[in-house]
């Protein structure tokens, strides 16, 4: 069909070849068939993926150039229509909720566990998934050892900000933040090291059988005076490049079709 319909740009040519052989490997990869079964033994980066079936959202992006790009080819409207119906009959069953589960606030207000199945949310750091017992959110810093005040305690979602008054030769004092790398914290303005001139809680600083509920939480130590601390609450590397690479394909598309709106 390429070949009868010379008015298509080369671009979308490759692009719906590149796209139907994407699908088609997506796709084969979540069978379960034996050789597939050998593919994910033998390439050892597919056990980051996880589960097979998330395959899907690659296929779902293809499949959404490809209808595209068939909508455009095919001009008979009636095929296009024809091509619609299908999918929605295939779909059918996932058009209703086949089960409800419903949990009362009392389930909620008990649990103690996350939201994912293998905790892949949780910091390398973390030796527990349940929440501390006792927990109080609203206690944003709090002092471990040492003589200290703390004071003018400001809390937002990227931030962090607080006034510490030691009058012992040093104090230690937590932020009860998870540690993630991007976060930065600043004492007097000065930036710290992580690991180094502030510590985040693991097996080799906490007494695990009695505290693993506050390991992966920052903790800061301060001589004698007052100090103005603040933490920054930014994005991990792998993050960031996945907003700029969403932040580069929203252009590109605004630029492709500002260009073809000109044509």
């Amino acid at each position: 069909s390429f070949k009868k319909n010379s008015s298509f740009p080369r671009i979308e040519k490759l692009l719906a070849t590149f796209f139907l052989a994407v699908f088609i490997i997506a796709a084969f990869l979540m069978l379960q068939v034996k050789p597939n079964t050998l593919i994910w033994q033998k390439i050892k980066y597919l056990h980051f993926i996880d589960l097979p079936w998330r395959f899907l959202g690659i296929t779902s992006l293809s499949l959404a150039y490809l209808a595209a790009f068939l909508a455009k080819v095919l001009k008979p409207g009636f095929i296009f229509i024809f091509l619609i119906l299908t999918v929605l009959i295939a779909n059918r069953n996932h058009l209703r909720i086949n089960q409800s589960l419903i949990f009362d606030d009392n389930h909620f207000a008990n649990y103690t566990g996350t939201a994912t199945q293998y905790n892949e949310f949780t910091p390398i750091w973390r030796q527990s998934t349940r929440v501390p017992i006792g927990f109080d959110s609203s206690i944003k810093v709090e002092k471990l050892s040492g003589e200290s005040d703390i004071s003018n305690v400001l809390a937002k979602s990227k931030s962090l900000s607080f006034e510490v008054d030691v009058y012992s030769e040093n104090s230690q004092i937590r932020i009860n933040r998870f540690y993630f790398p991007g976060i930065k914290i600043f004492v007097g303005g000065q930036k710290l090291i992580p690991h180094k001139e502030f510590e985040i809680t693991n097996v080799a600083s906490l007494n695990i059988d009695k505290e693993q509920d506050a390991s992966g939480l920052i903790s800061i130590k301060l001589t004698k005076g007052n100090h103005k601390v603040d933490a920054k609450f930014g994005e991990t590397p792998v993050r960031l490049l996945a907003n700029y690479l969403s932040l580069g394909s929203l252009l590109l598309a605004v630029v492709l079709v500002l260009r073809n709106a000109k044509k």
